[in-house]
């Protein structure tokens, strides 16, 4: 068995702004383990499960904090791993905290925890970081792709946003695709592109998704405008455009 420790160090952070603390497994076990929970000093445990509006956690396992405080400076955290071979639990060998500071002058966004790119399995949970300093604390909003077109995703009764992190519980293929995430203020704009490719699982229309070509008969002297629910693979009418999407241009 390999001997190895876990270290971890105190993280600053703009009053009211997200905090992340890093739970560094070493490089030459991280493939089998896993960071499981995080515990604060008066015993409070966090996990992947939790959904508390104040803390949880990302894909790698390090615990995010939101909205922070100055009492959220009061507190110590260590973090829980597991060997998923051994079954072995360690836990780190001391606390950290994050350092609170005040702003002294206003400053404009900057992102500084990057994703550009995550491969998982259906049924995974999967979580997309897009974490910035900045004063006044800073506005996040995601967007998803859908050809040239960004709008906003469409965030059901388990998918949910919490400050800059946009969490799935569990990933299925319609949420695969290239999504942005823009942070702003009054000072100025961040932004981050990332994309979520699901094992698999090649490509995917949206639902309702309208596309608009030209059908030529058999001479080739005659042509009719058609429309195609690319969704469902049929020709609908005309008049369900008004139901359906924008129209985009078939390639020909």
């Amino acid at each position: 068995m390999q001997f190895y420790e876990i270290q971890l160090f105190d993280e600053f952070v703009l009053r009211g702004n997200m905090a992340v603390i890093h739970c560094p497994v070493p490089n030459y076990v991280s493939d089998y383990v896993k960071v499981t929970s995080w515990e604060r000093m008066d015993g409070f445990l966090i996990s992947s499960s939790i959904v508390s509006g104040k803390y949880g956690l990302l894909d790698n396992g390090d615990l995010y904090i939101k909205d922070t405080t100055e009492h959220d400076g009061t507190y110590n955290f260590r973090c829980h791993v597991e060997n998923s071979v051994t079954k072995e639990k360690r836990t780190s060998r001391n606390y950290a905290r994050i350092i609170v500071t005040d702003p002294h002058h206003s400053q404009a966004p900057r992102i500084t925890r990057r994703t550009n790119r995550i491969t998982v399995w259906p049924g995974q949970r999967v979580t997309l970081p897009c974490i910035a300093q900045g004063y006044p604390v800073p506005n996040y909003r995601w967007r998803k792709h859908y050809g040239d077109d960004l709008i906003l995703p469409g965030l059901g009764s388990t998918e949910r946003q919490e400050g800059g992190i946009l969490i799935f519980p569990e990933i299925t293929p319609s949420d695969a695709g290239k999504y942005t995430c823009y942070v702003s203020n009054t000072m100025g704009e961040d932004k981050m592109e990332t994309e979520i490719v699901v094992q698999g699982y090649y490509k995917f229309y949206p639902p309702e998704k309208i596309v608009f070509f030209l059908r030529q008969d058999k001479e080739g002297t005659k042509k009719t405008a058609q429309y195609l629910n690319v969704t469902q693979m049929r020709i609908i009418h005309p008049k369900k455009i008004e139901e359906g999407g924008k129209l985009i241009p078939f390639p020909r």
